[in-house]
């Protein structure tokens, strides 16, 4: 349902006539990209300047395969040259939707981003809010190297055990980016109990399919010994620091976790051979976890308050 149509035509001599069309449009369904579902119930205007095309949507919703209808409100679609052949659309889309609607969005042809990723379009529960910039020819078929195309933004309240299989990650807030060189999603959480500042990063070079790289910050207590399985004798670990660890999963294998930290604000004791490290001072902490059920620790290096220790 059009509304508000104007149109304008201006002819003078010696230049190119102009051509100017202007609408509001209603109830209308937009498919924007030929392979991912169309925009429905879609409100807005657009308006066509010489050979510029430009529509914006005000209202309007997508339903991807899983998760629900996806809010676009705010998405530009826009054609700087309708003469060129094939023409080339640049659009920016804006979603609010659920995780698991966005990521199954995001994973229909070309991106696939998730296939590529062999990770579940159902990767947590939250939401999100995210900014996708796409340029791409208006042909038929469309792969994913026609593509160029940027995603930003923020994941809210999620909750996700594919992450780090066998554990549960809850983050109040994460920023997340996609490039067609990989994906990267960071911010602060708890895994299980232990709290987190990590960057979740993944490659989409066919060399690197099924791997993935956590790294960053975590707590470095009682609570994380015996959350990732250290096997430390209960009431060795006092207060608390921060440790360095990187996690390296391999679809299919269990996760390989290297832990640092200088032990800077905790506290340790072996009563039993009378050794006690206050939490005013420093050390040296190593280890190498596989993360499976139960975890194997391969290395474990504690040197500290006059005691070098080494074991598994």
């Amino acid at each position: 349902s059009l509304t508000d149509v104007k149109a304008a035509l201006r002819l003078e001599q010696g230049n190119e006539p102009r051509l100017h069309l202007g609408y509001s449009f209603d109830d209308a369904d937009v498919r924007f990209v030929a392979t991912l579902p169309p925009i429905e119930q879609g409100s807005g205007y657009a308006s066509i300047e010489g050979q510029t095309l430009t529509m914006v949507i005000s209202k309007g919703t997508v339903t991807p395969p899983e998760g629900g209808k996806i809010d676009v409100a705010g998405s530009v679609f826009a054609i700087p040259d309708v003469t060129s052949k094939p023409a080339i659309a640049e659009i920016s889309l804006r979603t609010k939707s659920s995780l698991t609607a966005t990521l199954s969005l995001l994973d229909q042809p070309p991106f696939q981003f998730l296939t590529k990723a062999d990770q579940p379009v159902t990767l947590g529960d939250g939401n999100a809010v995210l900014h996708t910039r796409m340029r791409l020819p208006l042909q038929k078929k469309i792969l994913i190297g026609d593509v160029d195309y940027e995603v930003s933004g923020i994941l809210s309240d999620v909750t996700s055990t594919s992450l780090m299989p066998g554990r549960t990650l809850t983050t109040p807030r994460l920023v997340v980016a996609v490039t067609p060189e990989g994906r990267t999603i960071g911010g602060k959480g708890r895994v299980g109990v232990v709290p987190f500042n990590v960057s979740y990063s993944q490659s989409f070079a066919p060399e690197k399919k099924g791997q993935a790289r956590i790294s960053g910050t975590v707590a470095l207590s009682q609570r994380t010994a015996e959350e990732f399985g250290l096997g430390l004798p209960a009431g060795m670990v006092s207060g608390e620091g921060q440790g360095r660890i990187e996690i390296r999963l391999t679809r299919g294998q269990a996760g390989k976790l290297a832990l640092k930290s200088d032990l800077q604000g905790i506290g340790l004791t072996i009563p039993e051979v009378g050794w006690t490290k206050s939490s005013g001072t420093k050390g040296k902490l190593t280890a190498d976890v596989t993360l499976g059920k139960p975890p194997k620790v391969d290395s474990l290096v504690i040197a500290a308050a006059g005691m070098d220790a080494k074991g598994s």
